[in-house]
């Protein structure tokens, strides 16, 4: 997304169901030439109302915001509709919880920041800006969530990579011969789920074998057991 004009105030809409902490957001941005706040929202209603109004390029949205229809409904419902309501507005998700899960699901809704609270005065005015930039920004404190969901990104496309790569290598035979191995099956077992000799069952576990570089007597269900994920959902 290309990056906001900061020679203008950047447009911001604060969304917190506290009055308190609207007025004071409000009172802190408007000391800054750099913004100017253009709406303040109670609950998602509001916020989509004046999201729609006041076109702003930045909403501030309290991650406990009611959603639009629903006292209920969580707020990546209300991320997704100012997206649609106003294309290319940038979010900015607040908290008061350390919460990872809360901070997984934001990331996966799309939003372009995550802010703590707790250090509210230290992080919003670097948060703001880095956003408006059109980068990312988390608050420090959530470095660690940042880090293993970074990891956990790079561990799938690991797996996604040594499918793609068993894809080509493996017969559908061969992926489906060794998801029973995995499942600690013997080749007698296996031939009378398959309808076929224990023969054609070993034949096709010494292919295998060769196909992978495995060797030794436990060596294919080892393998088997470790990559089991990569064809647990093949037929």
């Amino acid at each position: 997304m290309p990056s906001l004009v900061l020679s203008n105030p950047v447009r911001v809409l604060v969304a917190d169901d506290h009055p308190v902490v609207r007025l004071g957001l409000q009172h802190l941005l408007g000391q800054h030439e750099g913004f100017a706040v253009v709406g303040l929202a109670a609950n998602g209603h509001e916020t989509l109302q004046l999201a729609v109004s006041a076109s702003p390029h930045l909403v501030l949205l309290d991650v406990d915001m009611p959603g639009p229809t629903a006292e209920t409904e969580e707020p990546w419902a209300l991320v997704a509709r100012l997206r649609e309501a106003v294309p290319g507005v940038r979010v900015i998700i607040f908290t008061a919880y350390n919460n990872e899960e809360v901070f997984n699901q934001a990331i996966s809704a799309g939003v372009e920041g995550f802010i703590s609270k707790e250090n509210l005065f230290d992080d919003l005015l670097e948060g703001l800006q880095a956003v408006a930039r059109g980068q990312q920004y988390y608050s420090p404190m959530f470095s660690t969530f940042l880090h293993r969901r970074l990891q956990g990104h790079q561990a799938q496309q690991q797996r996604d990579r040594e499918k793609a790569s068993l894809e080509n290598l493996l017969t559908r035979a061969e992926k489906r011969i060794l998801r029973l191995v995995a499942e600690s099956k013997t080749s007698h077992q296996i031939a009378d789920e398959l309808f076929v000799s224990v023969k054609t069952i070993d034949n096709h576990r010494t292919h295998i074998c060769k196909k992978l570089g495995l060797q030794g007597k436990n060596s294919l269900l080892k393998f088997a057991l470790e990559h089991r994920t990569l064809w647990d959902s093949d037929d």
